[in-house]
């Protein structure tokens, strides 16, 4: 029907001086031009006025122009001209020059709304879209489709409805089952219909596609993954990214055991502000799991841009934990820079890429019930990469403690007993109010002789070796109490 033409000007206008700027259209090869758009002066700023050289507009100094041509220009070549006309003034910036066909009939698929990125069953799921109307006339019938992995197509027919100029309209699709994995979801509309006629003019918005993948559940604790297997990303788990580029990927030029491990490689990355994913399976958590907790071998060295700036951003890593297939996350760990590496040297530069040897791994621990409850979770390995350096992971572990019934019940426990050389004193809580532990042998004399103020920790080891075997009497002495209990040494 017609031709939009659009553009980004920023312009401050000079005091006492009116530059000009003027879009032409020609439909002949230039041989004759029709003005389209002619401004100056204060007319043409976007930046309000100044005395002063207008050298690096900002964000809010830039305006969209649109301009829409009349049918005349809707078929055949057009050539566009933008002339600048002087007057000393300031200068013009002009960005993203966009010439677009507007059509009588153009059903646009804007975006696929379901399924999540990362889903959590294998059905059924409900895929949902959003189409517009980016035509003229308005639209009273038409018929979507979709593919699941290239599969038949998938077809759903609206009618009776009216879909005006400019007019979205969200609507959902036949459900689907599929099995764990990476997917691809194709959505495509066919055949608008309106009062003039039947078809689609404009076929470059017909369609999306949308990547997903579907991980698996984790049935008990604890969850061990070395990366050995030949696959990646291990059964069950999933991968999103956000750049095809960067990516977790398995590789076996390092490990912090065994022959492989998962690396992601910033170093010779060629974009900022990547986001990659890795996501373990729905952990089936347990009201009878005391604490759950993660631990996984991690290597890093900073990269050239180390200690980084607002311009020069560093690598970071984050773990994040979810309740609901990744709706809502909370951090649990969270580092990047020099904060993130794990080797022994002083903080600077890297200008290689980084492969650690088994003095470069450092184990992480964290402690997740916080976080978790006793609600089913997944945790996603979050690599945020700025081409700095190559982050490095092993030996994933998420495990679980109960605790004995003895030690909820009375609040600490003494074990083993009878004990070899050591023995542990546990306390469900840290005991702020423990102020000393003594351990005197069979004749009464003092052995033992540990002194706190409420810093003691929940789990004390207490070490007699070289005492004689025997029988031990413990103290153990509180602000508001005495507990003594006898063990017996092997």
């Amino acid at each position: 029907d017609s031709v939009i033409v659009s553009f980004d000007l920023a312009y401050k206008n000079f005091e006492g001086a009116s530059d000009d700027l003027a879009v032409k259209v020609s439909s002949d090869c230039g041989n004759s031009f029709s003005s389209i758009f002619d401004k100056s002066g204060s007319a043409l700023a976007t930046a309000g006025s100044s005395s002063n050289a207008f050298l690096a507009p900002v964000q809010s100094d830039w305006q969209t122009q649109r301009i829409a041509l009349d049918s005349t220009f809707a078929k055949g070549n057009i050539i566009l001209s933008f002339e600048n006309i002087s007057d000393y003034g300031n200068n013009i910036f002009i960005d993203n020059v966009n010439v677009s066909a507007l059509y009588k009939r153009d059903l646009a698929v804007i975006s696929i709304n379901s399924p999540a990125a990362v889903e959590c069953s294998t059905g059924p799921i409900v895929p949902a879209i959003t189409l517009a109307n980016k035509g003229l006339d308005s639209i009273t019938g038409f018929t979507v489709q979709y593919t699941l992995d290239n599969g038949l197509p998938v077809s759903k027919t609206l009618s009776g409805i009216v879909l005006t100029a400019g007019q979205p309209l969200k609507i959902t699709l036949d459900a689907f089952t599929s099995s764990i994995g990476q997917h691809l979801l194709t959505v495509y509309s066919v055949n608008p219909v309106t009062a003039k006629g039947i078809g689609d003019y404009d076929h470059l918005n017909d369609s999306l596609t949308l990547s997903f993948v579907i991980t698996g559940v984790q049935p008990t604790l604890p969850l061990a993954e070395g990366f050995e297997k030949t696959s990646f990303p291990p059964d069950n788990w999933g991968a999103v990214n956000n750049n095809d580029s960067t990516k977790w990927i398995k590789s076996i030029a390092a490990a912090s055991t065994g022959s492989s491990s998962i690396v992601i490689n910033n170093f010779n990355d060629t974009a900022n502000n990547t986001i990659s994913k890795l996501i373990t399976p729905v952990i089936t958590n347990n009201s009878s799991n005391d604490s759950v907790f993660l631990s996984f071998s991690l290597a890093y060295q900073p990269g050239s841009n180390y200690p980084g700036s607002t311009t020069s951003p560093q690598d970071t890593l984050e773990i994040q934990l979810s309740k609901d297939c990744g709706i809502t996350t909370q951090t649990v760990w969270k580092k990047w820079g020099g904060d993130l590496q794990t080797v022994n040297d002083a903080n600077y530069p890297v200008f290689n890429v980084f492969t650690p040897t088994k003095n470069d791994w450092k184990n992480i621990n964290c402690y997740l019930s916080p976080y978790s409850g006793i609600d089913n979770f997944q945790l996603y390995f979050i690599a945020k990469g700025n081409r700095q350096n190559n982050i490095w992971i092993d030996d994933i572990n998420i495990y679980a403690k109960k605790l004995p019934e003895k030690l909820k019940e009375q609040g600490y426990l003494v074990y083993p007993n009878p004990f070899a050389n050591t023995f542990l004193i546990h306390h469900l809580g840290a005991p702020i109010n423990l102020k000393a532990t003594q351990v005197f042998d069979g004749s009464g004399q003092l052995v033992y002789d540990k002194r706190y103020n409420g810093n003691a920790i929940s789990e004390i080891t207490v070490n007699l070796q070289g005492k004689a075997a025997g029988v031990y009497i413990l103290k153990m002495i509180y602000s508001d109490k005495t507990i003594i209990q006898k063990l017996v040494k092997r």
